[in-house]
C-alpha cells in the first residue's frame, strides 16, 4: 500500500498484538477491492484526490479499531510480546490493535 509501509503501521500501533501484523491488514484489505479504490461521485467526495480519499478511509477505519481493540490506558508502557514492548506511550491514539477478545 503507497500510503503507508510497514515502518509506519509498526510506529502507529507499537501495542499490537502479534496477530494484528501489517501483512495480515494487507491481506484483509486486498479482499475488498473497493477500499482505497473509489470515490464518491458527489459531494466532497467528488473533489478529492484517490490518495486523499484513501487517507480518510484509513483514519476513519483506524479510529475505529483503536477504539475497539485500544489498550487505553494513556501513559503507558507497552507490554512484553506486544510489537513495541517496552515503549513509553502516551498518546491513546496509538495504543489499538492490542486486543483480540474483550478482557
Amino acid at each position: 500500500m503507497s500510503l503507508l509501509d510497514e515502518n509506519q503501521w509498526a510506529y502507529l500501533f507499537p501495542f499490537m498484538h502479534p496477530g494484528y501484523n501489517y501483512k495480515a491488514f494487507i491481506t484483509a484489505v486486498s479482499k475488498y477491492p473497493a477500499f482505497c479504490g473509489e470515490r464518491g461521485a458527489v459531494g466532497q467526495a467528488a473533489t478529492l484526490t484517490d490518495d486523499e480519499m484513501c487517507k480518510k478511509e484509513l483514519s476513519t477505519l483506524f479510529a475505529h479499531i483503536t477504539q475497539a481493540t485500544g489498550y487505553k490506558k494513556a501513559n503507558s508502557v507497552v507490554p512484553p510480546g506486544l510489537s513495541g514492548a517496552g515503549l513509553s506511550i502516551a498518546e491513546e491514539w496509538r495504543q489499538g490493535l492490542s486486543m483480540i477478545e474483550e478482557p
